[in-house]
C-alpha cells in the first residue's frame, strides 16, 4: 500500500472508535481560556496594525492616481483582511469581548449603502456605538476633477443620526463638507467630545463652516484641491494644530488671512502647510498667530524653488517659533542667513533634492554657518539642524550617495565652515516621510 492508503487505514482504526466514544459522553462545559486578556489584545492589535498598512497603502495610491480605490481587487483585499480579523476575534467569547473595542474603534464607511446599514446596526446595538472612537465617512472615492456624485444627498440624511449615536466619538474624517454642513443646522450634542476633525475635498462648491458643533475640537485638518477665498473657518478657541494641504496648486493669496479671520484660532501652536503643485505660497505664516511654536512648510517634489517665499521672510513676527520644517530648498533660494529667527528658536529641518547639483547644499550650509555668530550674540537656543535629501523615483546607490552627499559635505567642511550645533544628513523618501511623521496621517482613514 502507498502512503495515502496507510493513512486512511490508520484513521479508520484510530479515530472512528474515539469519535463513537466521544459522542456517548455527556456534554463538557468548555473551560475558560488560559490566554490572558493582555496577550489577546496584543495579538489582535498586531493584526490590526498589519490591516491598517494594507488600507493605508490602497488609499495613498488612490489619492495619487496610480491605483483606483474602487477597483475590485482592492475591495476584495479589504474584505479578506477584515474577515480574517473578525474570525480571529471569534475564537472564544473572551477573545470576542477583547476584539470588539479594537475592531470597531475606527470605522470607515465608503458608500451611502454602508451608511444606511451602519445606522441600522447602531440603532439595534447601542453598546457597539460606545466603542467607536474614530469615524471616517468617505462617501465618494473619485478623482478630484470629477464632480460630486448623486449619492451625497442620499448619504447626508444618515450621517447626523450616526454622529448622534456615537457618544464616545473623538475623531471624524469627512470626504466632503456638504455631507454634514448641509444638514447640520443646529449643534449636535454628541460632537462635543470631538478632538480631531478632518475634512477632505474642499473645493469651489464647499460651503462656509456654519456648524457650531466643532467648538471643542483641538486638531483641524483641511484638504483642498484648489483653495477658494470663500471658505472660512469659524472661531475655534481650542484648536492647537491646523493642517492645510493643497493637492493641486496653492492660491495667489494668503490662505491664512482669507480663511481664518482675526483671532479665530487663539490657541494655535502647530501649523502644517503642504502642497503638491508647481505654485508655492507667496507668504509665510501671518502675524495674526504670534504664539505658533512649530511650522511645517513642505512642498511636493515638483516645486522648483522657494525664492518667492524666502525673499520676504516674516518669521521674526513668530516670536514663539521653536521648530521649522521647510523644503525643498535649492541653490536659487534666498539665503537662510537673512532670516530673523526668534530667540527661542531650537531646530531647523530642511529638505533638498538629491538629483540636483551638489553645489545646492553649499549655500544653505554657508548661511547656517554665517548665522552662528548671530546665534552666539543673540544667545539663540538653536541646537540642531537636519538636512534631509530625498529622491524622486528610485533610491540612490552607495556611489551616488558618496558623490552627491558625502563628498560635497566634506569639501564644505574643508573650507572652514564648521557648524558647532548638531548637524545630521539623512536620506529619505519624501512621500513616506510625510506619512510616517504624522503631518497628514491622522486624516487618512487607515482602518476600515
Amino acid at each position: 500500500m502507498d502512503l495515502g492508503e496507510h493513512l486512511r487505514v490508520f484513521s479508520r482504526k484510530t479515530f472512528k472508535p474515539l469519535l463513537r466514544k466521544w459522542k456517548t459522553r455527556s456534554p463538557i462545559i468548555q473551560p475558560t481560556p488560559r490566554v490572558p486578556i493582555e496577550i489577546t489584545v496584543e495579538i489582535l492589535e498586531y493584526l490590526w496594525e498589519a490591516y491598517q498598512q494594507t488600507v493605508g497603502n490602497l488609499l495613498f495610491h488612490s489619492q495619487h492616481g496610480s491605483r483606483p480605490f474602487d477597483d475590485d481587487s482592492a475591495k476584495r483585499t479589504l474584505y479578506d483582511a477584515r474577515l480574517c480579523l473578525i474570525r480571529c476575534a471569534f475564537v472564544c467569547r473572551a477573545w470576542y469581548e477583547a476584539g470588539v473595542p479594537i475592531l470597531y474603534s475606527h470605522c470607515v464607511l465608503l458608500s451611502s449603502g454602508q451608511l444606511s446599514l451602519f445606522r441600522r446596526t447602531l440603532k439595534s446595538s447601542p453598546v457597539l456605538a460606545q466603542t467607536i472612537k474614530e469615524l471616517s465617512i468617505v462617501v465618494e472615492q473619485v478623482p478630484s476633477f470629477r464632480l460630486a456624485t448623486t449619492s451625497l444627498p442620499a448619504a447626508a440624511k444618515d450621517i447626523i443620526p450616526i454622529l448622534q449615536s456615537c457618544t464616545a466619538l473623538q475623531s471624524v474624517f469627512l470626504s466632503s463638507p456638504d455631507t454634514v454642513f448641509a444638514t447640520s443646522t443646529s449643534p449636535v450634542p454628541a460632537l462635543r467630545n470631538l478632538r480631531s476633525v478632518t475634512i477632505h475635498s474642499l473645493g469651489p462648491s464647499s460651503r462656509t463652516f456654519t456648524s457650531n458643533s466643532f467648538e471643542h475640537i483641538e486638531v483641524l485638518c483641511l484638504h483642498f484641491h484648489s483653495i477658494e477665498s470663500s471658505v472660512q473657518v469659524p472661531h475655534l478657541p481650542r484648536v492647537h494644530t491646523l493642517k492645510l494641504r493643497s493637492t493641486m496648486w496653492w492660491p495667489n493669496f494668503n490662505p491664512l488671512t482669507t480663511m481664518l479671520p482675526a483671532r479665530s484660532l487663539p490657541s494655535l501652536r502647530t501649523l502644517y502647510m503642504h502642497w503638491n503643485g508647481y505654485t508655492i505660497p507667496v507668504t509665510t505664516p501671518n502675524i495674526e498667530f504670534p504664539e505658533i511654536q512649530v511650522v511645517h512648510l513642505i512642498g511636493g517634489k515638483e516645486v522648483q524653488s522657494f525664492a518667492t517665499l524666502t525673499q520676504n521672510p516674516t518669521l521674526s513676527a513668530l516670536r514663539s517659533l521653536r521648530h521649522l520644517f521647510i523644503g525643498p530648498l535649492t541653490s536659487q533660494d534666498h539665503p537662510l542667513g537673512t532670516w530673523k529667527f526668534p530667540h527661542c528658536f531650537e531646530s531647523l529641518t530642511v529638505f533638498m533634492d538629491l538629483d540636483q547639483d551638489a553645489s545646492s547644499l553649499e549655500p544653505v550650509l554657508r548661511c547656517l554657518a554665517c548665522n552662528e555668530r548671530e546665534i552666539q550674540q543673540r544667545r539663540m537656543s538653536l541646537s540642531k539642524v537636519v538636512v534631509n535629501f530625498y529622491w524622486h523615483e528610485y533610491p540612490p546607490t552607495e556611489v551616488e550617495i558618496e558623490e552627491r552627499v558625502n563628498v560635497p559635505f566634506a569639501a564644505i567642511q574643508a573650507m572652514g565652515i564648521q557648524l558647532e550645533y548638531a548637524t545630521e544628513l539623512r536620506l529619505i523618501d519624501l512621500d513616506s516621510w510625510i506619512i510616517e511623521h504624522g503631518e497628514f496621517v491622522s486624516q487618512w482613514p487607515y482602518r476600515a
